[in-house]
Order: C-alpha cells, then sequence, then structure tokens
C-alpha cells in the first residue's frame, strides 16, 4: 500500500501463484478485534453462492488506486479460493489521513448546461474529504430545515436496510455510498420552466448527520422557457 492520502490509496496485490484463483478485499477495519481468519470465513459464508459460480475471484496482479474515506483504519486481505479456500488468508493494516472538519466546508457551484427542464450542475467543494449532497429548489420553496431532516432520515433509513443485509456495515459505509466529495457533477431533471432556482450543498458527516454550515445561494439560476427545436420532421 503506497500514497495513501486522505481520500485514496495505491494497493497492489501480488499472488504467488499467477494463475491461482484468489479473493481480495481492502475494507474499513470497523472493529479491531478482527482476524484475518474471522474476516476471510465471515465473507466466503455470506458470499458462498456467488463466489462458487466464478463471481469475485481474481488472477495475476491486482493494481488499483482506490477511494477511501478520511482518518479511516483499512485492512487489505487476500487469500487462495477456487471452489473453497486453498490457502491462508495474508493481512495488513493501514490507516488514512485525517479529513478536514466539516464545519470548514465550502464549495463553488458551476451551471454547465441549462434548459428548461434540466441543469448540468457541478460542485467544487474546498476539501476532498467531507462528503456533501447538493441540489437545487425554486427560489420559494427553500425549507432547509426540513431538507436537512430528510436527509438524514433517508440515511438512517438506508443504513438499516443494509445493516439487515450485512451487520458489518456502519453508517459511515452507507454515508460514504451515498453522498459525494470532491469534484461533483449530475443532471438534476423536472424542473419547472421560466423558474428561479436556488443551489444548495449540505456537509455530511460520516455520523450520518448534517452541518448546519450548508452552501446555499438563491436564485443561482432560471430556467428559459421550453423551445421546440427546429428540427423538420419527416413522414417517410
Amino acid at each position: 500500500v503506497t500514497n495513501v492520502t486522505e481520500t485514496s490509496a495505491h494497493v497492489v496485490v501480488t499472488p504467488s501463484d499467477m494463475s491461482a484463483k484468489f479473493i481480495w478485499l481492502c475494507q474499513p477495519m470497523n472493529d479491531p478485534n478482527w482476524t484475518a481468519e474471522t474476516i476471510m470465513n465471515d465473507y466466503v459464508n455470506q458470499w458462498q453462492g456467488f463466489l462458487n459460480s466464478g463471481w469475485g475471484t481474481y488472477t495475476g496482479v491486482q493494481d488499483y488506486t482506490i477511494s477511501l474515506m478520511a482518518g479511516t483504519t483499512y485492512y487489505l486481505i487476500a487469500w487462495g479460493y477456487d471452489g473453497g479456500i486453498t490457502s491462508e488468508p495474508q493481512m495488513i493494516t493501514f490507516e488514512t489521513l485525517a479529513g478536514a472538519d466539516m464545519s470548514e466546508f465550502d464549495c463553488e457551484f458551476e451551471v454547465i448546461n441549462l434548459d428548461a427542464h434540466n441543469v448540468d450542475l457541478a460542485v467544487t467543494p474546498n476539501y476532498n474529504s467531507i462528503y456533501y449532497l447538493f441540489g437545487a429548489t425554486p427560489d420559494d420553496q427553500v425549507d432547509m430545515p426540513t431538507l436537512l431532516s430528510e436527509i438524514e432520515l433517508m440515511i438512517e433509513d438506508a443504513y438499516l436496510q443494509s445493516v439487515a443485509f450485512n451487520p458489518q456495515t456502519t453508517i459511515a459505509d452507507v454515508v460514504d455510498q451515498m453522498c459525494y466529495n470532491g469534484y461533483s457533477r449530475g443532471v438534476i431533471s423536472d424542473l419547472t420552466e421560466m423558474t428561479s432556482y436556488s443551489v444548495f450543498a449540505i456537509p455530511i458527516g460520516t455520523d450520518g448527520k448534517c452541518g448546519e454550515n450548508y452552501k446555499l445561494i438563491n436564485g443561482f439560476f432560471t430556467t428559459p422557457a421550453f423551445r421546440i427545436s427546429d428540427a423538420t420532421l419527416t413522414n417517410e
């Protein structure tokens, strides 16, 4: 493991037998009492049906730069698997660098494309390690307290669904899956034509709670009137 930052690391897994099938994982060490054998056995027990059908096994060198959570201890583990476990697990742990505090969140917005019903919106935060969600709403419908409550409930519901499927899931895992960090861009649809919109970006902690220091800009863009394309229609 090299080039560890707040939000990424370069990992290389090199097997002793380049043709042998194996499994490798890089996941948060959510329990300091986990051993390599515990992680391996739990994973195989949960996914054995898929693994035996060929899903999730690898051969040869695995070389990736992966996205990670800031200030988190990770394990990198690998073991042989071909219809069953074929070797002892090999595991190391490492920790990503501490990220910025959520209270330091700020960002810039940019409209990339805009039409009557869609906006292509980009967000550039000041720190890549802070999670956030962003969106747009008509100026006369801005209600940030309600929005913050709805987001926290959405994350909590997603966590409860995830932990029912995988008891090792943490709410930080869910935040990592659902929220953005670093530069993000997305199309927001179903807008109303000729309407002034506010944009917002809300920092999200790894505990699933929203920060009160959200970024809100009223009247950031106005959708144009709907216009039918000038393309010529033919009946052939």
